[in-house]
């Protein structure tokens, strides 16, 4: 699960894409996004062998531990950039962590698939509902990690389950499209991607994919408020409405099997 979460956000420029000139540039920065990504984390987990034992690297316990490796490579400034970068980047992720939810919800409302005042927008076009809710469950969320140790590893794990959903359909969308246009090496890319979420979702966090379909239960509440706001039926295909009656009932069974203590997370 910790390996799968450091890739979550590298679809964050198509998040945003709605706002950029070029289409184009959502393209480049998710394929920049995810080597550079790759390339970081295979320095970051191979350099503090060429000046450590593993007995020395497991009786670290100073943190960040990367900025205690680097001081013993080349000394104090190797701490002090760590360190440095490290506020840099949580300034980072606070501000991308906080556009990707409110950024999504707009999108959803547009699309007809919220309420409508979920993307009721400012005069500088930014979705105030959607800010506020999001700020919200942010502090909520910070505030619990006055309370408990396991707040931020249960985030992490839901939150890496429920992703699974979205890179799901990006391998069948990826199937369908291109077997649309007779690319059969990207078709088999889309079966493989396909097979490995699947695989993930069942083996790896079936308990926490689980609990992610009782979340999603009130957001089927939400859902058909906002088809109902539109007057359209709910829904109108014969396949969506297989597949919510299905999610619904497979979340009820879960909320059950939860209390009961039959899951846990």
């Amino acid at each position: 699960m910790v390996m799968l979460w450091v890739f979550v956000g590298i679809e964050g420029a198509s998040v945003v894409g709605s706002r950029v000139k070029k289409k184009s540039d959502v393209g480049k920065a998710t394929i920049l996004g995810i080597f550079g990504l790759i390339i970081v984390y295979v320095l970051v987990s191979m350099l503090p062998y060429g000046t450590m034992s593993m007995q020395e690297l497991q009786g670290i316990d100073t943190q960040p531990a990367m900025g205690y490796v680097f001081e013993m490579m080349v000394g104090k400034w190797g701490a002090v950039l760590i360190n440095g970068g490290l506020i840099i980047s949580l300034v980072g992720v606070w501000l991308s962590w906080t556009i990707l939810p409110i950024e999504t919800m707009r999108n959803m409302a547009d699309d007809g698939l919220l309420p409508k005042r979920w993307g009721k927008v400012n005069k500088k076009g930014a979705p105030t509902y959607a800010i506020i809710l999001t700020t919200i469950c942010t502090n909520v969320f910070l505030l619990s990690l006055l309370f408990t140790d396991s707040a931020y590893n249960f985030a992490y794990t839901l939150g890496t389950a429920a992703i699974f959903f979205t890179w799901l359909f990006l391998g069948l969308y990826q199937m369908k499209l291109s077997y649309q246009r007779k690319e059969w090496v990207q078709f088999l890319v889309g079966c493989l991607a396909t097979a490995f979420q699947i695989w993930a979702m069942l083996v790896v966090a079936f308990n926490e994919v689980m609990l992610v379909l009782v979340l999603f239960l009130p957001g089927i509440v939400f859902y058909l408020r906002a088809r109902k706001e539109q007057n359209e039926p709910i829904p109108h295909l014969h396949l969506d409405r297989i597949l919510l009656i299905v999610v619904t009932m497979i979340g009820l069974i879960a909320s059950v099997l939860f209390v009961t203590g039959i899951l846990h997370v």
